[in-house]
């Protein structure tokens, strides 16, 4: 059974945040987000996820 915690989170020092350039020059991002918050703060989490494609 999994406990479900609302402070739960991973303890990991490493966050997953970063690209790659796969075959023929497209990229791949892949972000950590943080879930455990209201959802306008996800939204500007996701928001800016997507300016990074933009730069």
């Amino acid at each position: 059974m999994v406990k479900k915690d609302k402070d739960m989170q991973t303890q990991e020092e490493i966050q997953p945040d970063d690209m790659v350039t796969i075959s023929e020059g497209n990229r791949l991002y892949y972000k950590n987000l943080d879930l455990n918050q209201d959802f306008e703060s996800i939204k500007f989490q996701l928001e800016s996820f997507i300016e990074l494609e933009k730069e």
